[in-house]
């Protein structure tokens, strides 16, 4: 769907590469009992990958569906089980290697624009316009160092 996954932070990618996004049954966790500061907009980004991905992989009825399972009351283990047919252990695996796929190019050159960034000659503005590779990136923080 246009408009979803199109805010790419910087953030995002270093908690993609340290494996620090939330599995989906503790996504929720992001947005009421954050780990720090850029944890509810992380969590954000990844909330609409998900949904994405779930209507790439089984269309957008299936979103639907998720939807109604969860307005029935069910838990997320039971709606994604019911309606995707996968446990969220299954669902966790095939999603993030998604990611690391999708954002293969951004995350080869992360290290890269961090020792540029520590070296002051490098900006996040930058490496999500250009260094990036076109990955439509955005930055939380826009700031020169």
């Amino acid at each position: 769907r246009p408009g979803w996954g199109d805010d790419l932070t910087v953030e995002f990618l270093k908690a993609l590469k340290a494996d620090k996004l939330l599995p989906l049954r503790e996504l929720n966790d992001g947005f009421v009992r954050p780990t720090g500061p850029d944890q509810i907009a992380i969590s954000y980004y990844q909330s609409s990958l998900v949904a994405g991905w779930i209507e790439a992989q089984r269309g957008f009825a299936a979103v639907l569906d998720l939807l109604q399972a969860y307005r029935a009351g069910r838990t997320t283990e039971d709606a994604v089980h019911a309606v995707l047919g996968v446990s969220l252990e299954d669902f966790d695996k095939g999603f993030f290697a998604h990611l690391k796929e999708r954002y293969a190019v951004p995350l080869a050159g992360l290290d890269e624009f961090e020792k540029e960034l520590s070296a002051g000659t490098a900006s996040e503005v930058a490496f999500c316009t250009a260094g990036a590779a076109g990955s439509g990136c955005a930055s939380t923080n826009f700031a020169m160092r």
